[in-house]
């Protein structure tokens, strides 16, 4: 019952984060524990249609992205922009703060794949997790003000 509660939770929290969102879409396709303690890797499907944009925003942990289809624009503070075209990659450090933009005239297809604090325990939920990595995986946050608790992703 605990597991059913804290799932749905997490579904109406991304879902209202989504609609949040200025037309991009994340969908976590696989999650699982690496050989960082403490860490797991959370692989997304990213589509961001032509003009949308992430909004300026940072995680907790590193961030690769891989451009299956389309463009991507991305601004990382401190940097001059980039633009990541299908076919290539861009990495983005821990604590970057940065913004992806499709400012092209075709929908952006990606994969991305986040190193977050967390690890799974025996039924598939973040025993502990950083709750501004799981949150920066779906939406635009602020950087500050971030706790840790139990959350499943």
């Amino acid at each position: 019952m605990k597991t059913v509660r804290r799932t749905l939770i997490f579904l109406a929290f991304s879902l209202g984060m989504l609609i949040a969102q200025n037309g991009v879409q994340r969908t976590i396709v696989q999650r699982g524990d690496i050989s960082v303690p403490g860490r797991e890797a959370v692989v997304v499907r990213i589509e961001i249609a032509p003009g949308g944009s992430t909004g300026r925003h940072t995680h907790s942990g590193d961030e690769s992205d891989y451009v299956l289809e389309g463009q991507l624009e991305v601004t990382i503070d401190g940097q001059e922009p980039k633009i990541v075209k299908a076919g290539e990659a861009i990495v983005i450090p821990a604590g970057a703060v940065h913004n992806a933009q499709n400012k092209g005239s075709e929908p952006l297809k990606a994969v991305g794949v986040y190193i977050v604090e967390g690890q799974a325990d025996d039924d598939g939920q973040l025993a502990e997790v950083d709750r501004c990595s799981i949150r920066g995986i779906f939406a635009r946050y602020e950087p500050l003000g971030c706790v840790r608790g139990a959350i499943p992703i």
